[in-house]
């Protein structure tokens, strides 16, 4: 049987959850670790959620009822996005139908490991667990 944390303990920890000084420190570090490389604020928040505490249920980390379902939805939804958007909005807004921004992708294979980190590790675990999580 585990002992109860001591009291100092249970008062930092209750300190890295507040808005004192210390809640803005920890706040301000978590928010500057993607200057060092991209998933380290995610990092932080997972260490920060571990020492303050705090479950990560409340960071967002939930498992979902029913995986086949959460992911045939998210493509279904997903693909249904990416057609209405293509079809409906950007001709209505006079928007070119290929974005730009990321033409440079369509057939470069050498750009695709880089992107994929970025999507997956930065976007998809880095910004969810720091912005919809963590703040």
């Amino acid at each position: 049987m585990m002992s109860a944390a001591p009291p100092e303990d249970d008062r930092f920890a209750a300190a890295l959850r507040g808005f004192g000084p210390i809640g803005v420190l920890a706040m301000l570090a978590v928010l500057a670790g993607n200057f060092l490389f991209v998933p380290l604020s995610a990092l932080l928040v997972l260490a920060w959620a571990r020492r303050s505490r705090t479950p990560w249920r409340e960071i967002g980390y939930v498992r979902p009822a029913n995986w086949v379902l959460t992911i045939l939805a998210g493509v279904v939804f997903g693909a249904a996005f990416k057609l209405a958007m293509k079809s409906v909005v950007r001709p209505r807004l006079g928007a070119p139908p290929v974005n730009q921004a990321y033409h440079h992708l369509a057939g470069n294979t050498a750009a695709m490991p880089a992107m994929l980190y970025l999507v997956i590790v930065g976007a998809g675990f880095g910004e969810e667990t720091v912005y919809r999580g963590f703040l």
